[in-house]
């Protein structure tokens, strides 16, 4: 039975981003990926094939991010954020298979089901410029800016949400938990 692409890409966006995060055994990657997503291990193996590919290219791709992201620093992109544009941008780019708005919508649509808003715009905004950029077209980089200040914004939320959540309470509040 056929795999949707859809599956097979999200398929390969979990390989990416699992690689991306440390160095798993191939085969306990293909067994998790395959268990995640309901794939026979034979289609997770086929498209680890396929990140095989993306690797090749992945310092073209990471520079094309990295010029793209303008003042935005390449190590702050978040995992998934950057492996979707990994994703995307090697279809749109090296993928003969894949017409590149399909490559871009695609990636949008991962960006939805595994990101958040403001990534969602950002992925958007890098994959449109980038696109735009290889066929001679002209680029807003208004739009690249105003994603990354959101994304800045919602770091900004998470690590204060952090901070408020680490603070300990004072001792008036423990002492009050240990009444109760």
């Amino acid at each position: 039975m056929a795999v949707p692409q859809k599956k097979m890409r999200e398929a390969a966006f979990l390989l990416l981003y699992c690689l991306d995060l440390s160095a798993p055994e191939e085969q306990e990657l293909v067994k998790l990926v395959s268990h995640e997503l309901k794939v026979a291990k034979s289609q997770i193996k086929f498209c680890l094939a396929k990140v095989r590919n993306i690797q090749i290219h992945q310092k073209e791709i990471d520079d094309k991010i990295k010029n793209a992201a303008l003042s935005y620093q390449f190590d702050r992109i978040h995992w998934i954020e950057r492996n979707i544009l990994r994703l995307g941008l090697y279809e749109m780019l090296y993928d003969d298979d894949i017409p590149a708005k399909v490559a871009i919508s695609e990636a949008i649509r991962l960006g939805k089901k595994f990101g958040t808003p403001a990534s969602i715009a950002f992925i958007n905004a890098i994959m449109d410029h980038l696109y735009k950029l290889s066929i001679g077209g002209t680029t807003d980089s208004a739009a690249i800016e105003k994603s990354i200040e959101h994304l800045i914004t919602q770091d900004e939320i998470v690590q204060d949400t952090i901070e408020q959540n680490d603070t300990p309470s004072s001792p008036a509040d423990s002492d009050e938990k240990e009444t109760e």
